[in-house]
């Protein structure tokens, strides 16, 4: 049975800590040749202060949400909301433990975290993805998110950007 609940316990967060520190491996492993670049070292490094130090943080209430999934009583997936400004907010880090992928959990997340930013009275949803990142790209087009314009700049080949309105 798969359970989202608002990452806002210690625990919760800590499960959400475990889980984008795996995303981050797994960044390392589809993007080798920028590990040595030194805005992809400098990225990494902000990353693991931001999730060590400071969540809830950008993801924090009230113009942001961290959700957890369970399935059967594990923490297999998260996905947070950050607010971008002008009613706008940005879907970040949506992520499924490898095993428990092509469950739906991921399409169940990105479902939640579009239901919050809806219920938080923003107008669009944005996100950015990389073509490598194994079809996620479609499960964002299945939700009715459509190619738009860069929003902030990536150095890393294959960045895709979408967005979804609200309202």
């Amino acid at each position: 049975m798969l359970e989202i609940i608002h990452a806002e316990s210690c625990e919760a967060l800590e499960q959400v800590r475990i889980l984008w520190r795996r995303f981050a491996e797994l960044l390392k492993i589809r993007f080798p040749e920028y590990m040595d670049q030194p805005f992809f070292i400098e990225y990494l490094k902000n990353y693991e202060e931001e999730i060590a130090n400071r969540l809830p943080g950008r993801f924090g209430p009230p113009a942001g949400c961290l959700l957890l999934a369970e399935y059967q009583g594990n923490p297999v997936g998260c996905v947070g909301l950050m607010d971008l400004g002008d009613k706008i907010c940005e879907m970040r880090r949506l992520f499924v433990r490898e095993q428990y992928r092509g469950l739906g959990i991921g399409k169940a997340l990105a479902k939640a975290i579009i239901e919050q930013g809806t219920k938080m009275n923003y107008a669009s949803m944005r996100l950015n993805t990389n073509r490598r990142m194994m079809g996620v790209d479609q499960l964002y087009r299945s939700l009715g998110f459509v190619d738009m314009e860069p929003y902030e700049h990536f150095e890393i080949d294959g960045m895709i950007f979408l967005e979804l309105k609200l309202k």
